[in-house]
Parts: C-alpha cells; sequence; structure tokens
C-alpha cells in the first residue's frame, strides 16, 4: 500500500503494484473563498493527477489540508478564518470528483480526512493551538458528513500519538460527548523498530474502543524507515546526514524494514497501512530512485505481493531475535509460501 503526496511522479505506480490492496492519500486543489462558484477553484493539477491515480483502479483517501512547510516563516500552514466556510469549500472539491460538479468526475472517493499532524510540533503542518484543531474538526466533519452521509470522515493524522497522549484522548473524548462524525483515525510513525509498530496499532485501537469508538476503523497511513534525529534532519549542512538516512532506507535495511513491517502488520489492529511514500522525485520514496528504477525496498513489497496469492495464513515462528516471519497457504493447489525478514542494525 503507498502513499503518494504530490503529482510530480504518477508513473510511480506500476504495472506490477497490486491496485486492489493500493490507497493512495491525496492533498491537492485551490480554491478561494466563493465556495459555490466553480470559476473560484482551480483543478487543472489535481484533475491531472487524479485522472493517471484512478485510471490505475487504486482507491484513494483524500487529506483537506495544506502541504507541510519547513521553512522558517510559514505561508499556509495556519487555521482556516472561517471553519464552516472552509468545510464548504472542501465540499466543491468533494462535488467535483463525486458528482462531476465543474466538469468534474464521479470517483465515488469515500475516505477524507480533515488536515494532518496538527500535534506535530514546529507548526509545520498546523501553526495553530491544539483548541483551533478541535474546533475546526468539530465544525467541519458534520458539515461535510451532512452533505453525503455515506462519506467517511476521520483525522487527526497524528504525527505522536503515543508521545502526546492528551492531544489524542482529548481528541477522542471531544468527538465522543459531541458526537462528532469519527469513522476513522488516522496516524503515523517513523522508526526502525517494526515491533513499534505492533505497539502502536494496540495503543491507538486501546484507546479507540475505550472511547466509544469500537466500529471506527484505525488507519496507519504513514509509515516509513527512520533512525536519524528530526531535530538534525533538514538543517543547513545536514546534506550528507540527509543522504545516509534515505540511502540505506531504499537499500538492505529499508527493505527489511519493510518486509518485517509487512509481517508485523498482519497481527496489528489496523484497517489499512501507507507506505510513505512511492514518489521518485522526492527523498521519502523508499520505493526507487531518483529515475524511477525499483530499489531493494520496493523488492520486499513485490515479494509480498507474490504472498498475497496464498491467502490462507499459516502458523510461523521463529526462534532468532530479529526475524520477522509470514507464510501462507494456497488452498486451491496446496501450496505454501512465506516471508522472512532479519531486521538489520
Amino acid at each position: 500500500m503507498k502513499h503518494l503526496d504530490t503529482p510530480n511522479s504518477p508513473h510511480s505506480l506500476t504495472p506490477q503494484t497490486p491496485q486492489s490492496q493500493l490507497y493512495v492519500r491525496l492533498r491537492t486543489a485551490y480554491a478561494s473563498s466563493a465556495s459555490s462558484r466553480s470559476a473560484s477553484y482551480d483543478f487543472a493539477k489535481s484533475d491531472y493527477y487524479i485522472c493517471m491515480v484512478a485510471d490505475t483502479g487504486t482507491r484513494i483517501l483524500w487529506r483537506l489540508g495544506e502541504s507541510i512547510e519547513h521553512t522558517p516563516t510559514k505561508y499556509y500552514v495556519y487555521p482556516p478564518e472561517d471553519y464552516a466556510k472552509w468545510a464548504r469549500i472542501c465540499i466543491g472539491i468533494i462535488r467535483h470528483y463525486n458528482r462531476g460538479w465543474a466538469d468534474g468526475f464521479h470517483y465515488g472517493i469515500r475516505y477524507w480526512e480533515i488536515w494532518k499532524e496538527p500535534e506535530g510540533g514546529g507548526g509545520l503542518m498546523w501553526n495553530g493551538t491544539e483548541e483551533q484543531y478541535y474546533d475546526l474538526y468539530r465544525v467541519a466533519a458534520p458539515i461535510i458528513k451532512a452533505f453525503d452521509p455515506t462519506l467517511r470522515i476521520g483525522g487527526y493524522a497524528a504525527a505522536q500519538v503515543k508521545a502526546m497522549p492528551h492531544f489524542f484522548e482529548r481528541f477522542l473524548g471531544m468527538c465522543a460527548e459531541e458526537r462528532l462524525p469519527h469513522d476513522f483515525f488516522s496516524w503515523h510513525s517513523y522508526n526502525d523498530d517494526p515491533d513499534l509498530v505492533l505497539e502502536l496499532s494496540r495503543y491507538v485501537r486501546e484507546g479507540l474502543d475505550r472511547h466509544g469508538f469500537a466500529e471506527t476503523e484505525s488507519r496507519f497511513n504513514e509509515w516509513n524507515f527512520f533512525d536519524a534525529r528530526w531535530e538534525t534532519l533538514f538543517l543547513p549542512g545536514s546534506e550528507y546526514y540527509r543522504r545516509d538516512l534515505f540511502e540505506r532506507a531504499k537499500g538492505e535495511q529499508g527493505a527489511s524494514y519493510a518486509a518485517a513491517v509487512l509481517a508485523v502488520l498482519q497481527d496489528c489492529p489496523v484497517d489499512e497501512a501507507n507506505y510513505y511514500d512511492g514518489q521518485p522525485s522526492a527523498m521519502w520514496c523508499g520505493l526507487f530512485d531518483y529515475y524511477g528504477v525499483p530499489t531493494k525496498t520496493y523488492y520486499a513489497f513485490r515479494q509480498f505481493n507474490e504472498l498475497r496469492h496464498y491467502a490462507r495464513r499459516a502458523e510461523a515462528t521463529c526462534s532468532e531475535d530479529g526475524v520477522y516471519v509470514c507464510a501462507g497457504v494456497n488452498g486451491t493447489f496446496g501450496e505454501a509460501a512465506k516471508l522472512a525478514a532479519l531486521r538489520l542494525p
């Protein structure tokens, strides 16, 4: 399952990718304040990208919000001035891609995520307060849900779900107390420990269930190999540090980690997961180099796709520390296959 986040490289969805299992998370569209007039929207880039994605048969989760800003000065990642107007602008986007409005389409995109990482720190994605994000969600989610009750509305794409438990608890408590639409909870993790993925998935599921959201999906929609320091990664003069991390994410370490996480996810209470990401033009892309050539990590996903053809899971264990295994049986032909990954230091 991939996560593509900009329209730079739609060709990274290859014919070998298991499209029936693929979700793409998008956030591209531009609008002015007049939400009911088609002339107020610029869908040109989004239309180009969405058409190419949709042609692959891929399902889409759309994030409603702004792009991350690593620069010291922030331009866009501020709370909307009018939450209700912002929600109506979002409805214009939904109408365009789901109902054909403004020379649009009928893609039936069901999943709509309200912003991303409001608790992430540094104001990279949300340069507002916690209360402002709660207010945005409590206003926007019911408006969008009322427009089309069949849509799946959720958030908050948590960056630090367990490290900042008060945000998680307050958000779930607000949704429960005010009976807000909350069809899915999304969360992210970048690490080098596949066991942490299992730990975090259980933490999220337990919190959702405890607040009465037993039917709310848990969507792990950003993950990748990471063993660096966030505070150093994008500093001036850190170019060799960055290159070392991202090259290892494409090599043996990244491949073994990805295979291990794919095995661990079979025991996680997670409904969907998205690897970040699959754009050859982006540093975070672990699947291809800058020329679109598949990496070692790509082949971890490809081998896991082969395992999908052995759909009945079989018990598989290993007594060695740091080895992750997953096995399946093809009931029709009596064949078996397994995926094994050794966690590399």
